[in-house]
């Protein structure tokens, strides 16, 4: 004869443990059959036990009690058990059925509840890419384009990524620090700027001495009119 209980604790785990004998003991305390480390348990709280051909479960006068399919037992008073009944003792669920002695396997060591940590999922892996394969050596550059803006350093058929290099490897040379905009092809020239021709002094003059005549030529003949009229 053995007692088959399937327990259900606070956490959502389920464990199936089996005890060899027609009585197990649940409570907080060792040498119980099964130990409930929970503050709501009692040292000895309840006991799941076969009477002839029924299973019963006593609450052995427990501080918060037991209960069978959400209903209080009397303490010290046995309660027969049915095929799905479930025995409540706090946030603990058990389930009990018996087995024949012949289909289990004796062993003498309580059953201890001991919390299961979540299965922890791999880490994904954070190591840096490797190099890429290199280009064929026969594939040609890609033109260069007239416009071309560079950040930082330039260097021809390399990409810098978190300092890992991608692509053909360069030579160790330094390279020259770029500007950040760069027009690229030849500029257009700037116009010629035009110059004016040297003013000529002998016509500079000559106009001089022809605007000086005029006014002399007009100011005789106002003093001319003025004469014959008085």
């Amino acid at each position: 004869m053995a007692i088959q209980l399937t327990v259900r604790f606070p956490d959502g785990q389920t464990q199936t443990l089996t005890v060899p004998k027609e009585v197990a003991f649940i409570g907080r305390r060792e040498g119980n059959d099964v130990i409930l480390p929970f503050p709501f348990v009692s040292g000895r709280h309840c006991r799941v036990f076969r009477h002839g051909t029924r299973l019963l479960v006593e609450d052995l006068g427990s501080t918060n009690g037991t209960l069978v399919n959400g209903e209080s037992l009397a303490p010290q008073t046995p309660h027969s058990l049915r095929p799905g009944d479930v025995i409540q003792i706090g946030t603990v669920e058990v389930r009990a059925q018996w087995f024949e002695e012949a289909a289990v396997v004796e062993t003498a060591t309580p059953t201890v509840y001991e919390a299961v940590p979540a299965e922890v999922p791999p880490r994904a892996s954070t190591r840096p890419p490797g190099p890429a394969s290199a280009a064929p050596a026969s594939a040609p550059d890609a033109p260069a384009t007239m416009w071309e803006i560079q950040t930082g350093m330039y260097r021809s058929a390399a990409v810098q990524v978190d300092d890992h290099r991608v692509g053909t490897a360069t030579a160790s040379a330094p390279v020259a620090p770029q500007p950040a905009f760069q027009v690229i092809g030849s500029a257009r020239p700037a116009p010629a700027r035009r110059t004016e021709p040297p003013v000529d002094t002998f016509q500079a003059w000559s106009f001089f001495f022809q605007v000086i005549g005029l006014v002399t030529l007009f100011g005789a003949i106002v003093l001319l009119i003025i004469v014959l009229l008085s």
